[in-house]
């Protein structure tokens, strides 16, 4: 059952960020945050898949180089969850890597770090997009952003009220 037009209209559309350099993270919280978007952060291979297993999230923006499984491990464990939000391919790795990491994955797209900004935007519009949620549905009334945790079992949330999500927390 899809959401309703009101519904629709007071959703914040939810990324996933995975993305172990912290630097590079915080830049993408605080640019997605801008752009009207709800950002969870992790830095690990674990804790990328225990959200995006346990997480409601319309896109995820997933680094392939990570603390914990090897790039290849990791596309595997992605591949295997039952559902997962559309994914949005963003590393260093060589270009054929990166190409059949998105290809296993069937990602909306794939950027070769560094990569454009507008790039960047353009393909999490498309994954969150792909998810039922329009552009023109996002709220601009977001929490603000606060530091980064990469700890042990710690995930990040910026701009995720209960209220702002159906069945959030």
């Amino acid at each position: 059952m899809g959401l309703s037009v009101a519904e629709k209209e007071s959703v914040v559309p939810a990324v996933l960020v995975v993305e172990d350099d912290r630097d590079s993270a915080e830049m993408l919280v605080e640019i997605l945050h801008l752009e009207g978007y709800a950002v969870t952060t992790v830095g690990t291979a674990a804790e990328a898949l225990r959200a995006m297993r346990d997480g409601a999230f319309d896109a995820t923006l997933l680094d392939l180089t990570l603390p914990g499984l090897s790039s290849e491990e990791l596309v595997r464990a992605v591949a295997a969850l039952p559902a997962r939000p559309p994914v949005v391919v963003f590393s260093a790795r060589p270009p054929q890597e990166l190409a059949a990491a998105s290809r296993a994955l069937g990602a909306i797209a794939s950027l070769q770090k560094p990569s454009d900004l507008d790039e960047l935007l353009l393909a999490i519009k498309a994954a969150v997009d792909s998810r039922g949620i329009p552009v023109s549905a996002r709220r601009r009334d977001c929490e603000t952003v606060s530091p980064v945790g990469f700890g042990p079992d710690e995930a990040h949330s910026a701009g995720r009220g209960g209220a702002d999500r159906p069945g959030g927390q």
